[in-house]
């Protein structure tokens, strides 16, 4: 009954913050349609994204932090996944706000396709926000396992 009932406000939980980021972006949407300025919706449309992917990974993290052993986060995870995930996800950032955000690899591509990236930096943004709480955990203190020299003899 406990884990149903954490499964319900978890679900709860993402549900609101889902229905709430659309009317938010749609929000923007709006004010930028009037206001001309594009600056908020585009920073909310990378964030959103990846706040969503941690609330994905929030139940294993949690898990995986209440059992015993030494903090640990999976850089090789993160440098696999994660790190490409994190390029493109900040190629936006780059493009709009620096000169060289054109003469990135395929910065041009991503930002200047029919839809503007936005699917794609979209599921970027759940990876990344995903991985980076699915690379937090713990490792098994592994201190009293080994033998050492001194003990063989």
């Amino acid at each position: 009954m406990k884990k149903f009932m954490a499964c319900l406000l978890y679900s709860g939980v993402m549900g609101s913050v889902l229905m709430g980021g659309l009317f938010y972006m749609n929000h923007l949407i709006e004010k930028a349609e009037t206001t001309y300025n594009m600056f908020p919706l585009m920073i909310f449309s990378l964030i959103y994204p990846l706040i969503m992917g941690m609330l994905f990974g929030l139940p294993q993290m949690i898990s995986r932090l209440k059992r015993r052993g030494v903090l640990h986060f999976d850089v090789i995870k993160f440098a696999a996944i994660g790190l490409p995930a994190l390029y493109i996800f900040v190629i936006p950032i780059f493009y709009y706000f620096t000169k060289i955000g054109g003469c990135l690899p395929l910065s041009r591509t991503i930002m200047l396709s029919d839809s503007g990236g936005t699917v794609l930096l979209t599921i970027v943004g759940v990876v990344l926000g995903y991985v980076l709480f699915e690379s937090i955990g713990r490792k098994p203190d592994q201190s009293g396992s080994h033998v050492t020299l001194e003990e063989n003899g």
